[in-house]
């Protein structure tokens, strides 16, 4: 059985077919002012912050693909007058 911790970002993908992890995770990779590198503090938070981000983006591309081999999968099995090249080409990692 397949666990998708964080499975509603693909939500954007699967409704409209758009592949864009930051507007589907609704998170903006996090930066740094060259000022603040200085700070320990605003490094600490950066560094915590980033690797969420690294995470959760990392997450995004392996479900993105276990998503694509299920619904693949599933309508591989049927014969089915659907175009799947157009979808592989939206869908999978490239």
């Amino acid at each position: 059985m397949l666990e998708f911790n964080e499975g509603d970002d693909l939500s954007l993908l699967l409704e409209k077919q758009v592949d864009d992890f930051e507007k589907a995770a609704d998170i903006a990779k996090p930066s740094i002012s060259n000022k603040d590198v200085e700070r320990k503090d605003k490094m600490y938070i950066f560094q915590k912050e980033y690797e969420i981000y690294a995470k959760r983006e990392h997450n995004y591309k392996n479900y993105k693909e276990k998503l694509y081999n299920v619904l693949y999968g599933q309508c591989a099995v049927h014969t089915h007058p659907f175009d799947w090249s157009e979808i592989s080409v939206k869908f999978h990692r490239a």
